[in-house]
């Protein structure tokens, strides 16, 4: 067992050292952790509970389409893991004279109007 002198003594001898490691770490410590991008949000034509806006992490998109004489729109949240192919996800595609549609990067960034497609398919030339 150590007298209290030793034990003063081994004290000394620790707590300066724990000090001096912990002014090494002490800026390590005060440097925060990488700041992830706040999710994205995007005006949602089917979210009457949520103010008509919905939060992704992936792409706003807005769509319209002609549907037996009638235009429909349609805007949504596309969550990242749905945005496949990488570059070129099939939710962003338009198609030709049915379906005009776009995807995007930025809050209601969505909210844009879109040219309505004609619904009548073009024919192939020879």
């Amino acid at each position: 067992m150590l007298s209290s002198c030793q034990a003063s003594r081994f004290e000394e001898k620790v707590v300066p050292l724990w000090e001096k490691d912990l002014e090494k770490i002490s800026p390590l410590m005060s440097m925060s952790a990488p700041q992830f991008p706040a999710a994205l949000l995007c005006a949602c034509t089917n979210c009457l509970q949520a103010n008509y806006t919905c939060e992704t992490d992936g792409a706003c998109m807005v769509s319209i389409f002609n549907l037996d004489g009638m235009e429909h729109h349609v805007r949504t949240c596309i969550p990242k893991v749905e945005l496949v192919p990488a570059g070129k996800p099939f939710y962003c595609l338009s198609s030709e004279d049915l379906r005009n549609t776009h995807c995007c990067y930025t809050d209601y960034c969505n909210r844009i109007d879109l040219r309505v497609p004609s619904g009548e398919c073009t024919p192939l030339l020879d």
